[in-house]
């Protein structure tokens, strides 16, 4: 029998086989009693017996991994490594894996429904419909178009491959690696300048990082096209969003949607631009599909450490080969 800790809050959900394959194999599930990342000094007193963990975002610096002495894996359930300390992981002989790619699909297809949802004014012809009225809504044809993406790893890479069946003229630039899928996709691959220049239609799919934080600041928004619609499933970072709001407001964006908002500007933000932008509060990777995926995965990559097996994706190779290395060949 061995120990499991689940920090990640919707583990599970769409699938239960990934939790019957861990208990199956001598696990025994604790799940984490916070419904939020927890931070280092609460995960502390919960990691002294664990051999595993399912991580969300929570805080795995140094000081957790220390007081973790049995921890052979952590499986984030996700993409990137979070708020995983990957160097005091290697340190410690602990292997850490991801699952990118799993949510790709899910979140492209969230991109898709947001530019649609702001070029046809879904979201305020609803409301209207719903009071009973009969206002005329005269929106956007996506059709022929260019569309921007910013970042193209798995997901701009999904986006441009629904995108193809929309006619659109397709440009992407990543500002954290080379890609050579563009050019069977279609996709011209161009600076940012030339992007915010062309782009009829902006979408942006990145990690916030030292590279990326507010890449699409007051600066950089000022040289959007006028009359763009911008759609965000990003990090909250890489969109300055209140540089984006002052955008709406002074109508150089036809509209703007984002996956995540700080909740503080809407309640501040009174002002009628509000009604060009669209919001859903972090949904782009929850589909049945996307939880199940990302769930079989991290399960499936415990038990290949328990088997002394590398999992498919592991974000600190070099942990291999160390002397402390806790549970794989």
């Amino acid at each position: 029998m061995w120990r499991l800790l689940v920090t990640a809050g919707d583990f599970g959900e769409g699938d239960s086989r990934a939790e019957a394959m861990l208990r199956a194999a001598g696990g025994i599930l604790m799940q984490s009693p916070y419904p939020r990342a927890v931070r280092a000094r609460e995960l502390i007193p919960l990691v002294g017996e664990v051999q595993a963990i399912i991580a969300g975002g929570d805080e795995f610096c140094r000081r957790v991994l220390e007081a973790a002495p049995r921890l052979q894996v952590i499986a984030r359930y996700g993409e990137g490594p979070g708020e995983i300390g990957l160097e005091a992981a290697t340190d410690l002989g602990i292997v850490v894996s991801h699952n990118p790619g799993a949510d790709a699909d899910a979140v492209a297809e969230l991109a898709f429904a947001l530019l649609l949802a702001v070029a046809r004014q879904i979201t305020a012809a609803d409301r209207i419909a719903r009071r009973g009225g009969e206002e005329r809504f005269i929106g956007l044809e996506l059709g022929g178009k260019t569309l921007g993406m910013i970042g193209f790893g798995r997901v701009g890479q999904a986006m441009a491959r629904r995108a193809i069946g929309f006619r659109l003229e397709l440009l992407a630039f990543d500002p954290l690696s080379e890609t050579e899928e563009a050019v069977p996709l279609g996709v011209r691959l161009v600076p940012l300048e030339r992007l915010l220049a062309a782009g009829d239609l902006i979408t942006v799919h990145l990690p916030v990082s030292p590279k990326t934080r507010n890449l699409l600041d007051a600066r950089a928004l000022r040289r959007v096209k006028p009359g763009a619609i911008l759609v965000s499933t990003a990090e909250p970072g890489v969109v300055d969003e209140e540089a984006l709001l002052a955008a709406l407001a002074a109508g150089r964006l036809a509209g703007a949607g984002l996956d995540s908002i700080n909740r503080e500007l809407l309640r501040r933000d009174r002002t009628p631009s509000l009604q060009t932008l669209v919001c859903t509060p972090g949904i782009a990777a929850s589909t049945q599909e996307a939880l199940a995926r990302k769930s079989r995965c991290a399960a499936e990559d415990i038990l290949r450490v328990f088997r002394r097996e590398r999992p498919a994706h592991v974000l600190n190779p070099e942990v291999y080969g160390r002397p402390a290395l806790r549970g794989a060949a």
